[in-house]
């Protein structure tokens, strides 16, 4: 059945947020399968907005405006404009005219998950636009489908989720939400944005797959004790096991910085270029959280500070 169109309704803007990478990635033997996953650090300084309204047209035409672009000169409008085709699909719409706006506030191609929070933006308006509230479930599987892999950003919870991002299922939601703990983040400006789609997933060997087993057991200690400690453990052996495929020039050189502070660990993106040192939320946390930014800064970094969060999405 083809849904109303509801051409009086109003083109309220749809929100998503972003992510600073990952805390966790690889292959884990879980749910009877083997799966590609991930468990990402909510970021809720990027995220996107998207407005969608529809217009008659013979032709069907879905236009696009893309972070303050016109369609025919930006290239990174597929992703939103194949998000609102499948989601008047979903919806019964056949087809589907109008004008869609994407507008973000996060740098492109960093491993902040722009792409991502620009589908699930877009599958919000269009949905909202017919009147309909998509559950999340829904979402992730025509996140997956517009961009092949997406991350969970679709979900607002308390606690992280171990996320099938090829498959766009939940894995696991862990019992406990993340401790609290300061993020120093910084990424080299100068660097070429990642594209994602470009590259071959890793093939990642045996005693890797072991390693990512046990580190989503360590994972779920910390979690259960609140050991940012041990979070920051899991964390970086993530990163360091991930530089063998995709290797990130500043991770190295952002390692050294934290052991030299005292940092819990690193995280970073796995499919960009950010970094993330974690510090407890102590007096001498904070304090080793302000050097370390202050000597990323002289090194040239773009740094930045924040606390983790979950529940913003």
């Amino acid at each position: 059945m083809r849904l109303p169109v509801l051409f009086s309704a109003p083109s309220l803007a749809a929100r998503a947020f972003g992510h600073h990478g990952e805390l966790l990635q690889g292959s884990f033997g879980t749910n009877g399968g083997q799966y590609r996953a991930l468990v990402t650090l909510p970021f809720a300084k990027a995220y996107s907005h998207a407005t969608f309204t529809q217009r008659p047209s013979a032709s069907s035409q879905l236009l696009c405006v893309h972070r303050g672009h016109a369609l025919r000169e930006c290239r990174d409008h597929e992703k939103a404009l194949e998000a609102a085709r499948l989601t008047a699909h979903f919806l019964g719409e056949s087809r589907l005219s109008g004008f869609l706006t994407v507008r973000t506030q996060q740098v492109i191609g960093h491993g902040l998950g722009s792409s991502t929070t620009d589908v699930v933006a877009t599958i919000r308006a269009v949905a909202q636009w017919f009147g309909v509230t998509l559950g999340r479930d829904s979402i992730a599987r025509i996140a997956v489908r517009a961009e092949c892999a997406s991350d969970p950003l679709m979900y607002s919870t308390r606690t992280p989720l171990l996320f099938a991002h090829h498959d766009g299922h939940v894995l696991e939601r862990f019992a406990k939400p993340l401790p609290r703990f300061i993020v120093v983040g910084a990424r080299d400006a100068s660097v070429a944005p990642v594209v994602t789609q470009l590259r071959t997933p890793p093939q990642y060997t045996r005693s890797e797959l072991r390693q990512f087993n046990h580190l989503l057991q360590q994972l779920r200690l910390a979690l259960t004790t609140n050991n940012v400690a041990l979070l920051g453990r899991v964390s970086t052996i993530s990163a360091r096991i991930n530089q063998r495929y995709f290797p990130n020039e500043i991770v190295s050189t952002f390692e050294r910085l934290a052991v030299q502070y005292n940092a819990a660990g690193i995280q970073i993106a796995h499919s960009g270029n950010v970094c993330g040192a974690i510090f407890t939320k102590t007096t001498n946390g904070r304090r080793n959280a302000l050097r370390l930014a202050q000597a990323s800064r002289t090194l040239g970094l773009t740094t930045y500070t924040f606390c983790s969060q979950l529940g913003t999405h």
